[in-house]
């Protein structure tokens, strides 16, 4: 029921923006000492083709292209 009225997906949602966030900081933090300024993720799809997203990294701040 809770479900169905929208409860259970704030609390996920609050969850989500909390590993995004968990997620952003490590690729600054990895990305920091590295001198190229893009970089790519490659995840595997359940249809077993792969999906790529590309991310940059300008003065600071994380774009995501």
């Amino acid at each position: 029921m809770q479900r169905h009225t929208g409860d259970i997906a704030s609390s996920i949602k609050a969850g989500y923006l909390d590993r995004l966030e968990r997620f952003k900081a490590q690729l600054l933090a990895s990305h920091g000492a590295s001198t190229e300024q893009e970089m790519m993720l490659v995840r595997l799809q359940t249809n077993h083709r792969f999906a790529t997203q590309k991310f940059a990294l300008n003065d600071g701040v994380l774009e995501v292209l």
